[in-house]
């Protein structure tokens, strides 16, 4: 007999099993035990096999026999990828020290990363999610004529591009679409509204307030969501706009013409449409203008992207470094320090930002990161530390900026057919005058 981490050792540490559909419907799915009598015909090294006492894997010496996993529980999957346990070098060999780490995270290190770059990637043992990939990607990948052992090849990143597409074939197994709450409302909402309306009754013609409103009846939803899994896995803003006009508040509609109060509609959509003549000409005129933003506005940002490019088309990027001395400050976060990977940042001297870890470093610090404001090469051009590494063989990558500002506007107009959040910001006087 073994125990499942056992199982789950001899799994990763084969790699070839875990390439495999079936392995994790049989190893992450609930199982129905039945006999199995079959099992050699189709037999994979290490692949489940159920019994009606349990299940076992499939083990060979001379021949093929089956191995019982000891310690699995009836009517539940053999294993979670939210699962915490303990590792180290022996699972594989991208892990450096011991450490507690997911079963799917782990998954998604032996499955992807640990084939295709072998010891160029350390293990990663946190979410990861495709843009952890693609910073990864972005940041490492050299021409095969001139990676060095350090850096992935494009050979490499095909591999784990196919890799990753792999994963898709396991979204009706692991992608969680909802759960009771994400589909309900909170207990006692309808309660709670109509209390905090008669607390801001007369104020809500001032946005402040109604973001004061809204933002209430948002922290009782929170809490009602706060442990569940779905939540926190698949919502996004789009989703969190959508579930407040459903259950909390309708809230502030968008019209074509700028109003002299806030256009706010309080029933939730939960409570079906209001046909009063003040919030039915709201519904409507919201919806035309999020369908006219969505068509007619997006124009503006091929506009935009038309007049960027006359006006930048005229420059270049040197391969030559100039020699300026000052840089662009900026107080790094964790939310911005991966920008500064592939950038000069100011040390005694300028330094090269590699990876993103090696960017973690100035979290909590002022930077003074090189650019091109205060690039000192003459004529049209624009040297490419200034810029950026990225930059270094591509004299035209200033076209390819110009075009990432014109896609941000027609994002912009793209989301208000979904609606908008409005939100307060407190405004500090110093950055108006410095």
């Amino acid at each position: 007999m073994i125990t499942r981490l056992e199982y789950l050792k001899k799994c990763i540490t084969n790699l070839n099993i875990i390439e495999y559909r079936s392995w994790y419907i049989s190893c992450f799915a609930i199982p129905i035990l039945k006999n199995n009598q079959d099992w050699k015909k189709t037999a994979k090294l290490y692949s489940v096999v159920t019994q009606q006492d349990g299940l076992y894997y499939i083990e060979k010496e001379e021949d093929y026999f089956l191995v019982k996993i000891s310690d699995y529980k009836r009517d539940t999957p053999l294993f979670n990828f939210q699962e915490s346990i303990d590792v180290d070098s022996t699972w594989l060999a991208s892990i450096d020290t011991p450490q507690s780490t997911k079963i799917g995270v782990l998954t998604i290190n032996a499955l992807i990363l640990y084939p295709c770059f072998k010891s160029k990637v350390s293990y990663i043992n946190s979410t990861i999610k495709v843009s952890t990939i693609e910073d990864l990607l972005a940041s490492r990948v050299k021409n095969d004529d001139v990676a060095t052992d350090k850096d992935i090849t494009v050979k490499e990143m095909i591999e784990c591009i196919d890799r990753l597409s792999f994963l898709s074939q396991l979204s009706t197994l692991i992608n969680i679409a909802a759960t009771p709450r994400t589909i309900s409302k909170p207990d006692n909402i309808d309660e709670i509204r109509v209390k905090l309306l008669k607390e801001y009754e007369g104020q809500l013609h001032d946005p402040i307030k109604i973001v004061e409103l809204e933002n209430k009846l948002q922290e009782v939803d929170n809490k009602y969501l706060e442990d569940d899994i779905a939540s926190k896995k698949i919502f996004s803003n789009r989703s969190r706009i959508a579930r407040k006009k459903l259950f909390l508040m309708f809230g502030e509609t968008a019209d074509f013409e700028t109003p002299e109060q806030a256009n706010l509609v309080i029933p939730p959509l939960s409570e079906g449409l209001s046909v009063e003549d003040k919030d039915f000409v709201k519904y409507i005129n919201d919806a035309r203008y999020g369908s006219y933003s969505r068509g007619a506005s997006t124009q503006l940002g091929g506009y935009s992207y038309k007049i960027l490019q006359r006006s930048l088309s005229s420059l270049s990027i040197s391969p030559t470094p100039c020699n300026t001395t000052r840089g662009f400050k900026r107080q790094i976060d964790e939310k911005n320090y991966s920008k500064l990977t592939n950038r000069y940042v100011k040390e005694k001297d300028w330094v090269l930002i590699n990876t993103s870890q090696e960017a973690k470093q100035y979290i909590g610090k002022q930077v003074e990161i090189r650019s091109s404001m205060y690039c000192t090469t003459q004529g049209k051009l624009v040297c490419y530390k200034c810029m950026s590494e990225n930059y270094k063989d591509t004299p035209n990558g200033i076209n390819n900026l110009a075009a990432n500002i014109s896609n941000t506007l027609i994002s912009l107009f793209m989301k208000m057919m979904h609606g908008t959040i409005v939100e307060a910001i407190e405004i500090d006087m110093k950055d108006l005058v410095t």
